[in-house]
């Protein structure tokens, strides 16, 4: 008896200070985790947030199928797996200690943890015979294959390619889910751009099937020493504090234009086409198993207003497929292109060919300037600071950017642009000894990259285009439309009447061209 009152004594004193799964309370974060039915979720937060014990504890609830909030259909044991980084960080001092606290003794085989934990195969069997394994980033992606799976639980962000692996293990499997726990301390990655921010055309789809719950470290502040986070955080930097307290995906070498914001620079509606007094320029930048990027953009007469107005962007076309593209849109959409600029990489010769990519395009009628274009990292600074100069507002126009762009038919252009990042030095000591390197991230970057060796040709902007002082150059719609008003019967309609004109963009000096009253 006297051993008997010891035992429950314990067992009381130990539930009071680390309770197990019975006594589990959800802060209000968890509980919405906990509650949502969706297939995926994805639980971002700062350091010490909850989100791991919160993780651990739905990994239990799958695993005895006791779940508050969900019904299995089931009828067997549940098999789930845990992927984690590494396996004596990952596994041994950060998942195993939270289950060994949240998982009670009767939920164990012959409740008992050594009976329960296979250190050999890293897998612990339930009193039910369900089952979780432990796996690691680490090991090579054929580990990651096997049998199928009820559940997989990320801790931190996993590479692409095991996200896949796994994602194929809950295929064959009636009740399956997934559910990552997380703090962004890589940069915005691959989970960002399929789940926290998707491509519009797939948002619908994505957030129908995942669901995305941010945390704060100070959410769960009641379960930390009152003034530890401050004293924690207060000195770190301000990104940092970013991601560690609020679990914010921060671009880690900064973003490259992060003046750019779709809600101003993107307002140009799809039905927009050029007049045929504006110039047509069009960028490129050349792929294959990356995608080629052509970028139609067209400049105003009077030099106040460039508008990038379509994209055609994809992989895996040859060149005569690209011409006929262009060709095609150009002619239905009546455009006489002024310039064509590409990467300076693509007048380099191919060895299967003989021949560069500039002159298989010229071969077909479409020739590409990329003499002209600055290259390394000097022609990549020179090509960003433009691009800076023309998202600025323009005091001549109510402020609106020098630069627009067309988001319904230029969307990967505009995404790219809001993503694009400088390189980083990815190791953590490295990068606290050498200076940043000034390259961008070869990552989001092919339209982008189009666009900034098209800005390069073009003028910098000057003093007075960036005041509100009066525009010295007609505006030639204007002037036309006068020469027509005037011109009440002209001597013989097919006799042109000389014009000036301001030559195309780029150029300070006038012309004089012939304008036909018929054309």
């Amino acid at each position: 008896m006297t051993d008997m009152l010891s035992q429950i004594k314990e067992g009381l004193i130990q539930q009071a200070e680390k309770p197990n799964l019975y006594a589990y309370k959800a802060n209000p974060k968890q509980a919405k985790f906990h509650e949502d039915p969706r297939f995926g979720r994805i639980y971002i937060g700062g350091n010490q947030s909850g989100k791991t014990t919160g993780s651990v504890v739905e990994a239990l609830w799958w695993a005895t199928k006791k779940h508050p909030f969900r019904k299995f259909k089931t009828q067997g044991p549940m098999h789930g797996r845990i992927v984690v980084v590494d396996f004596l960080e990952g596994m041994e001092k950060i998942v195993l200690p939270q289950i060994m606290r949240w998982v009670p003794a009767i939920e164990l085989k012959n409740q008992s943890w050594l009976d329960s934990w296979d250190s050999y195969r890293r897998t612990l069997t339930f009193a039910n015979k369900s089952t979780i394994e432990f796996l690691s980033y680490e090991q090579d992606l054929e580990k990651h294959a096997g049998t199928a799976r009820n559940f997989v639980y990320f801790d931190e962000e996993p590479p692409e390619s095991i996200f896949s692996e796994n994602m194929s293990r809950l295929l064959a499997q009636e009740d399956a889910g997934w559910w990552c726990a997380m703090t962004p301390t890589k940069g915005i990655t691959w989970m960002n751009d399929r789940f926290i921010e998707p491509p519009n055309d797939k948002k619908v789809h994505v957030e129908s099937r995942n669901m995305v719950i941010w945390v704060d470290t100070i959410d769960n502040a009641d379960n930390l020493p009152e003034g530890t986070v401050d004293r924690t955080l207060g000195d770190l930097s301000e990104d940092e504090q970013k991601i560690r307290a609020h679990g914010a995906y921060v671009p880690r070498g900064g973003k490259v234009y992060p003046e750019f914001q779709a809600s101003i620079h993107a307002t140009v509606s799809k039905e927009w086409m050029p007049p045929e007094t504006w110039t047509i320029w069009v960028a490129m930048d050349s792929g294959w198993t990356n995608p080629t990027a052509i970028i139609y953009t067209a400049v105003s007469p009077n030099q106040e207003s460039v508008i990038t107005f379509q994209e055609f962007v994809d992989k895996g076309l040859r060149v005569d497929e690209w011409v006929e593209i262009m060709k095609k849109f150009e002619s239905e959409n009546n455009l006489k292109v002024y310039n064509r600029v590409g990467d300076p990489a693509m007048n380099q010769t191919r060895e299967i060919t003989g021949t560069s990519v500039v002159t298989e395009y010229a071969k077909l009628g479409i020739f590409i300037a990329t003499e002209g274009i600055p290259k390394g990292e000097v022609g990549v600074k020179i090509g960003v600071e433009k691009v800076k100069q023309y998202l600025r507002p323009n005091p001549r126009r109510g402020n609106r950017p020098f630069w627009e762009i067309s988001l319904n038919r230029c969307p990967i252009l505009c995404d790219q642009m809001k993503k694009l990042q400088w390189d980083y030095i990815q190791s953590e000591k490295l990068r606290s000894q050498t200076n940043p390197p000034e390259r961008i991230k070869k990552l989001h970057d092919h339209a982008p990259d189009a666009i900034r060796y098209m800005f390069t040709q073009y003028p910098d902007l000057t003093d007075s285009q960036l005041t509100a002082e009066k525009l010295e150059i007609f505006d030639e719609h204007d002037y036309l439309q006068t020469l027509v008003n005037m011109a009440n019967s002209p001597p013989n309609a097919y006799a042109p009447v000389k014009i000036k004109r301001p030559k195309p963009f780029g150029e300070d000096s006038w012309e004089e061209e012939n304008y036909d009253y018929d054309s």
